[in-house]
């Protein structure tokens, strides 16, 4: 679809039934500036946009599909509201805006269906979460603190196999390698960890 032959066919129909840019931006729910770049050919409308044009001006979502053809149909004088515009070689384009929005939702559906399966897979796994971490100076000590976050129901065993793993780490100097101690905080609760409110547990880990 064509940026510029869009611009000017919405900028036409606004003329046409005598609007403003800004009286036409507060029908379709947009910053004036936003419908400037429209009509500039700078953007172009998403699909609810181009639906909400769809029924101010009264066209159907083919013709605007086709917005050279219809601008010069309507400079012409032989576009009829509710008309359907045919391509070069005379096939109908049957697919209007809505119908196209509706297939682009059932895919957004599918996506956020297969994205909330894995949240749900991610969030139920036993296992921890590091949501933050910094430096304190503690009575002349550089102390490298971690925010952790417990995820799932996680057992005796998997704590202490996570805390080998960060002493591992920390020996190996693959993080905190000017730190006197590593104090490790550990929130069931994802806000709490995020803001260093009371742990529900804690370990320093020494050298």
């Amino acid at each position: 679809m064509d940026n510029d032959s869009m611009g000017q066919l919405i900028a036409e129909l606004r003329r046409q039934n005598g609007m403003s840019q800004k009286q036409l931006s507060e029908k379709l729910n947009i910053d004036p500036s936003t419908l400037c770049k429209w009509e500039r050919g700078r953007n172009e409308p998403d699909f609810e946009s181009l639906c909400r044009l769809s029924d101010i001006f009264h066209i159907s979502g083919d013709a605007l599909m086709h917005p050279e053809t219809t601008l010069q149909q309507i400079r012409n004088g032989h576009y009829k509201e509710g008309s359907e515009v045919h391509d070069g070689g005379g096939k109908k384009k049957s697919l209007t805006i809505k119908k196209r929005l509706l297939a682009v939702s059932f895919i957004l559906a599918a996506v956020l269906l297969l994205f909330g399966g894995y949240l749900i897979y991610r969030f139920q796994r036993p296992g921890f979460e590091i949501i933050d971490t910094q430096y304190q100076m503690v009575e002349s000590q550089n102390v490298y603190e971690m925010s952790i976050l417990y995820i799932g129901n996680v057992n005796l065993d998997d704590c202490y196999a996570f805390i080998d793993k960060c002493l591992d780490s920390w020996k190996n100097h693959e993080f905190a390698e000017d730190a006197d101690s590593v104090h490790m905080y550990f929130y069931h609760d994802r806000e709490k960890a995020e803001n260093w409110d009371w742990p529900d547990d804690e370990m320093i880990l020494m050298k």
